[in-house]
């Protein structure tokens, strides 16, 4: 399910362009951006509970919910928001189609709106980015 109407502008692992190679690792993106000018309201995508609701550097101001699939533990990542508007708690259950927030440039993205998507697994006690695209038809 989409997080937003827009379409998809970068997708998970194209590499970034030289300038922004140091932001990951291995220089590769690690989620799916869309494109949303400021203030596009922005839906949960996934039935979970809420994980983290706060500024993260690099992310910004972003809205994180874990979930699970067939025994498996993931967390996704909405992230660069420009207002966060559910009053869940971490902790708390949320639906997919709960509004989180509105779209902005909040983190490494200012002057440049967008909303990041990034779903990450637990795997051996750590957090890994995979593709996306499960969760949203992408």
């Amino acid at each position: 399910m989409r997080p937003c109407p827009q379409k998809m502008h970068f997708g998970f692992g194209e590499k970034y362009p030289p300038a922004l190679r140091n932001l990951t690792v291995d220089g590769k993106h690690h989620g799916q951006d869309f494109l949303t000018p400021t203030g596009t309201p922005i839906i949960a995508c996934v039935n979970g509970v809420v994980y983290d609701r706060s500024f993260h550097r690099g992310y910004g101001l972003s809205f994180w919910i874990k979930f699970f699939v067939a025994g498996k533990t993931y967390r996704l990542i909405l992230a660069h928001l420009s207002k966060i508007t559910n009053q869940k708690k971490v902790g708390q259950k949320i639906g997919k189609t709960e509004v989180i927030g509105k779209s902005g440039d909040s983190g490494m993205a200012t002057g440049h709106p967008h909303l990041h998507l990034e779903v990450q697994q637990l795997k051996n006690g750590a957090w890994a980015a995979i593709d996306p695209g499960f969760v949203t038809g992408c």
